[in-house]
């Protein structure tokens, strides 16, 4: 959709204290480009799925400044020696910034190398399935990687970014 006029105009005689937003991106530019052109009042908040750089280069830097984006722990935001050498090492070979889940593609085929020699195979699913289960305190970009019976991750961090003067900084 690339036309949120009506939605827009609704939204404005409401009145809102705020709009979460949970699709992607290259809407969710647009949208905020729509609502302040419609002066929608309240908080813009945009879920995991708008990147800070792509969201602000759909909606520019005017329309983008104050909204609040909740994501996962990005690698800029990771104060370790290793998270400044993977980003430094991502910028260098690829000319740009690494979006929000790089880290975690490597954070995940280290924990998939890991997993395998424990389970002492590649094959085997069920002694995988178990290594997986014990896995505790897996080292990973800012955080450790343990998992719930279940098989879902513990502890999942999110953070909140503003757009603010054109960059990103940790939202209050």
């Amino acid at each position: 959709e690339k036309d949120f006029g009506a939605l827009a105009t609704k939204l404005k005689s409401l009145e809102p204290e705020a709009t979460y937003f949970t699709g992607f991106y290259n809407a969710g530019g647009l949208l905020i480009k729509q609502f302040k052109q419609k002066g929608v009042s309240g908080l813009f908040v945009a879920g995991d799925g708008n990147p800070g750089e792509p969201f602000m280069g759909i909606a520019g830097k005017e329309d983008a400044e104050g909204v609040i984006i909740s994501q996962n722990v990005t690698i800029e935001y990771v104060d370790t020696p290793e998270a400044k050498a993977f980003l430094e090492e991502y910028k260098s070979t690829y000319n740009s910034n690494p979006l929000m889940y790089a880290h975690r593609q490597y954070d995940g085929i280290r924990l998939a190398v890991d997993v395998i020699k424990r389970a002492g195979s590649a094959t085997d699913k069920e002694a995988i399935i178990q290594a997986l289960k014990d896995t505790k305190d897996s080292p990973a970009f800012g955080e450790t990687y343990s998992f719930n019976e279940d098989g879902t991750k513990k502890d999942g961090q999110y953070m909140l970014i503003k757009i603010e003067n054109g960059g990103f900084v940790i939202a209050d």
